[in-house]
């Protein structure tokens, strides 16, 4: 087993229409659904679906392994300005992920940002 996250990102039909021409896609690592991210990795917009991957490289803080942690909350998010914080009319889509139980990761960008 690697040392990262592969994860699967899909867009819902619904939502192909409303992403931007120009922006960027974050994958981000959470320990709880709120909180600072334990890693982030930006990437450009492209085709759908992407396969990503998430690594210790990504972490926030050198020397965080996020195979260690009990338990992830992972999200994507198409963001319009291309900007790290989330703002109104982003896209995003969660999922939780066990690293002691979970292989690769589907998850789908499904939510507008209110």
């Amino acid at each position: 087993r690697g040392e990262g996250i592969a994860v699967r990102i899909e867009l819902a039909p619904a939502l192909v229409d409303r992403v931007p021409a120009s922006g960027a896609l974050y994958l981000i690592a959470r320990t709880a659904a709120t909180g600072p991210p334990l890693a982030v990795a930006r990437y450009e917009l492209g085709n759908w679906p992407r396969q990503l991957e998430l690594t210790d490289a990504n972490a926030m803080l050198p020397g965080t392994s996020l195979r260690d942690q009990e338990r992830l909350q992972l999200t994507a998010r198409i963001s319009r300005s291309g900007q790290p914080a989330a703002a109104s009319g982003d896209l995003f889509g969660e999922v939780g992920y066990d690293p002691a139980v979970a292989g690769p990761m589907v998850l789908t960008i499904d939510r507008i940002v209110p």
